[in-house]
């Protein structure tokens, strides 16, 4: 096999390839794909993209006869041009984006094309690629394919480039475009989510995704939509399957400064809203400048006119889904309330500690709400450990549950010879400890003495998971940290290894896991109920 990774960087969990080096290596992408049974959809948004789209679509045709690509399909957002008469006249399925999907109807905008793909499409992995792009190749299919055929910890490709700038179709930088990327975007995921700084390229057109990833993630209908599913993408699943490919250069029509100005205040909205910065009502009006006249007075009267340019956030396919699913199973989960272990960084796992008063306020606090929501459980299930076992109680004392059935495999991991100690003890005695955090990253690689392997762990954790999942109705579950953790990561198919900032269940928080009957792959999470 070719030497295709160029660069991972272990330490940020970050890899980069270069598309070029895939055009060596075909018949192993195509053996790979045929052995593991895996099937790719490349869909292709378009508006009015007559000049370039051709070409776009005779090259991708070429990977369909190689048995490379299995679903070939162009939505169109409404062109008025002859794109969609090419497109037929080269053999390809057009879907007209009122026609494809009747969510949403009236929603304008390549975000909404991408979302109605999604579900129009049957494929494991789903390609996107602009079809404005001139001296297309297939390196920018291939490049963003290939990586998660050949490593199936890998979820999602993004492409990246130089972009030079045309001005009268002559070329007048090698670096002059991507102005909403440089002067935008990148500021504010600076601001924002300075964890994705490093993503080159984050507004790129051309990205892949394995299904059961982007199912999981919302969209937005505009030109918000990569801003949101990268955001998304890093909350949910971290960037340790993310990865970068190198495409050398993009050359596509570079739009005018106002154009631009429009595209930049969508993506700011879509920004501040997943930041939290705003609420779901984003302003969607803004003032723009008119076409300058060289008679000064003209500049100065009815110099701006308003536009409308709401961006709505769009929700995950898998939610859509669920909410029209009439029996499902809604589990609440609970994480116990804090004790003094918790406070004072002492490892709890099987050990016994009692929740102290914050701990016992804190549970309080959770079952007002609960009570203020009218929620009415089916079935209770509580770990048998004495901290999640106070935490139910005072959870009963409010709510009055039927009954509650106590199980060991909802315990926390079991940590051997640790439990007990503090970290700081552990860093004492073991001077390979010295610069550890404790945190869950770290901890999944790490042999502890006499501990719980994570494998007798996530099998324990499915073991009960398996019963409790198996009826519908809503189900409450008291439980601690560690087993929260792990099923996350179970359920998104992650390595316990995984790196999830955003990923934190508090004492006495509440964490809803919604999903399809004796089938965790249909299920969505929403954490820490407010």
């Amino acid at each position: 096999m070719p030497e295709i990774l160029v660069d991972v960087n272990a330490s940020s969990n970050e890899s980069y390839f270069t598309a070029t080096d895939f055009l060596q290596c075909i018949s192993l992408i195509k053996k790979q794909k045929y052995e593991n049974n895996i099937s790719v959809c490349v869909a292709l948004p378009t508006l009015n993209e007559e000049l370039t789209v051709e070409p776009i679509l005779i090259k991708i045709k070429t990977l369909v006869t190689e048995g490379l690509i299995d679903e070939l399909f162009v939505i169109d957002g409404g062109s008025s041009d002859n794109t969609v008469k090419i497109c037929k006249q080269n053999n390809v399925t057009v879907y007209k984006n009122d026609d494809a999907i009747t969510e949403f109807d009236g929603l304008r905008g390549k975000g909404i094309q991408l979302w109605k793909s999604v579900m129009l499409s049957k494929s494991d992995i789903i390609c996107w690629c602009d079809t404005d792009i001139q001296e297309f190749s297939i390196k920018y299919i291939l490049g963003l394919i290939a990586p998660m055929i050949l490593n199936k910890d890998i979820k999602f490709t993004k492409a990246f480039y130089q972009r030079p700038l045309y001005k009268n179709g002559i070329r007048v930088a090698d670096n002059g475009g991507g102005r909403v990327t440089e002067l935008c975007a990148r500021p504010l995921f600076n601001l924002l989510h300075p964890e994705l700084a490093n993503v080159i390229q984050p507004l790129s057109g051309e990205y892949a995704f394995k299904r059961e990833v982007v199912e999981d993630l919302r969209f937005s209908n505009g030109f918000g939509v990569e801003t949101i599913l990268l955001v998304d993408f890093y909350r949910r699943y971290g960037m340790k399957g993310f990865a970068q490919v190198d495409m050398n250069e993009r050359i596509h029509r570079n739009k005018s400064l106002q154009e631009l100005t429009k595209t930049s205040f969508v993506i700011c909205q879509v920004l501040m809203q997943v930041a939290g910065s705003c609420s779901s009502e984003l302003p969607s009006t803004l003032n723009i400048s008119k076409t300058r006249s060289n008679d000064q007075s003209k500049k100065i009267q009815n110099k701006f006119h308003t536009i409308d340019l709401k961006e709505t956030i769009l929700p995950s396919i898998m939610d859509l889904r669920l909410q029209k699913m009439e029996n499902k199973v809604e589990i609440y989960f609970v994480r116990h309330g804090q004790t003094a272990w918790n406070v004072a960084k002492r490892f709890q796992g099987h050990a016994q500690s009692s929740l102290n008063d914050n701990g016992r306020s804190q549970a309080l606090s959770l079952s007002n709400t609960l009570e203020e929501n009218n929620l009415k459980f089916d079935h209770v299930y509580c770990s048998d450990l004495i901290r999640c076992i106070e935490t139910c109680s005072i959870l009963d004392s409010k709510l009055s549950f039927e009954s509650v059935k106590y199980r060991e495999e909802l315990r926390e991991r079991m940590f051997g010879s640790w439990e007990g100690k503090l970290h700081n003890e552990l860093r004492i005695e073991d001077e390979s400890l010295s610069n550890f955090s404790f945190s869950w990253s770290e901890l999944a690689d790490l042999a502890i003495p006499g501990a719980e392997s994570f494998d007798d762990f996530n099998n324990r954790i499915m073991s009960v998971m398996n019963v409790i999942g198996n009826i519908p109705g809503k189900v409450l579950v008291v439980t601690s940290n560690g087993f929260l953790n792990a099923f996350y990561r179970i359920t998104k198919s992650l390595p316990m290894s995984a790196d999830l900032p955003h990923l934190v269940f508090g004492n006495s928080s509440c964490s809803k896991f919604t999903m399809e009957p004796n089938n965790i792959n249909v299920h969505s999470w929403d954490i820490n109920l407010g």
